[in-house]
């Protein structure tokens, strides 16, 4: 029976967990840059911590968006979940390019991006030789990271700000 209270819960919390491990990307990436500015040495620690938060990051906002489909689809659980996802995340890049109103020509490839993303995400979560054999997720950053952070910034601001508005008129779920 879908549980449209629980699924919210779901989607918040993966957008905070994604939130979080992004904000800690930042912080990682800003650390690593400024102690390589004062002695000159590449720092490995930070840039582990670095690949871990962005990583954390992909996992945590590809499990925001699926707990959205599922929500669109009133099912906690989408038989085909790939090939409807795909489909709907993708709906939602274009429509976040169109919100923003970013040339499209710097988005052509966004059916690309939905499936490379839902792949690095399977790669990252699960414990698989895969995630060891064929896991870019640098390569991956440097060609979709714009995508992610059109995707993020508009799928975070719109949820945050529906929460806010939840909690206000006390409209939100009562616990975990």
């Amino acid at each position: 029976m879908f549980d449209d209270e629980k699924i919210c819960l779901i989607i918040c919390y993966e957008l905070y967990r994604a939130n979080s491990a992004y904000e800690k990307y930042i912080q990682y990436s800003y650390f690593k840059n400024y102690i390589k500015c004062i002695d000159g040495k590449k720092k490995d620690n930070y840039e582990i911590l670095e690949y871990m938060a962005y990583s954390d990051f992909v996992v945590h906002f590809y499990l925001c968006l699926e707990g959205m489909c599922c929500r669109e689809f009133k099912k906690n659980i989408l038989p085909d979940a790939s090939n409807i996802q795909d489909r709907l995340i993708n709906q939602e890049m274009e429509r976040c390019i169109e919100v923003l109103n970013l040339n499209k020509e710097d988005f052509l490839d966004t059916k690309e991006f939905v499936e490379k993303f839902r792949q690095m995400r399977n790669k990252l979560s699960h414990a698989s030789i895969d995630r060891l054999v064929n896991n870019n997720l640098v390569a991956f950053k440097k060609k979709y990271d714009k995508y992610l952070q059109v995707l993020f910034s508009v799928t975070k601001n719109g949820i945050f700000r529906n929460f806010e508005k939840a909690i206000v008129e006390g409209n939100y779920p009562s616990s975990f």
